[in-house]
């Protein structure tokens, strides 16, 4: 019996990391397979987004933002780096 499950657990594994990695649709996963794949895919978003600047970002594709600063006021960030406490 616990080599079954282990094969098992294995083989879900495996499934799992395929999909992740683009070689396996996610459709083709069992409804528990895809609950991993799909908190694995949240997890890795919501680390991802702990370490990407995105005002960099959206500032080097020309696009300005607009974020709260330190005394809670609402600031217009320009991509060429000018900003603007909006009233």
């Amino acid at each position: 019996m616990g080599r079954s499950v282990s094969a098992h657990y294995t083989s879900s594994r495996r499934r799992v990391e395929a999909t992740l990695e683009g070689k396996l649709p996610l459709a083709s996963l069992t409804d528990d397979e895809r609950l991993v794949s799909n908190a694995e895919i949240d997890a890795g978003i919501a680390e991802r987004l702990q370490s990407v600047d995105f005002a960099t970002v959206l500032a080097g594709e020309g696009i300005t933002t607009v974020a709260m600063d330190e005394q809670g006021r609402l600031v217009r960030y320009e991509p060429d780096g000018a900003s603007t406490v909006i009233p």
